[in-house]
């Protein structure tokens, strides 16, 4: 899997027409187009840890050939 920075994770969702809600001190929170999925990405540090990477990109629906 491709580390990829919280950014380019929210760059790759809002293409894909998910929406920037709202921003809770480091969390940027995305709904999808329909407003049936919620997905949190934190901006704490440079890269995200794996597991946080996998759960978010699942929930996304990304692959690591879209990235």
């Amino acid at each position: 899997m491709k580390h990829v920075t919280p950014q380019r994770l929210e760059d790759e969702a809002t293409a894909r027409d998910w929406r920037l809600v709202r921003i809770n001190g480091s969390h940027h929170i995305l709904k999808s187009y329909d407003g049936r999925l919620t997905v949190v990405i934190p901006f704490h540090r440079g890269t995200l840890a794996p597991g946080t990477q996998r759960s978010i990109m699942r929930t996304l629906g990304i692959t690591d050939d879209d990235l």
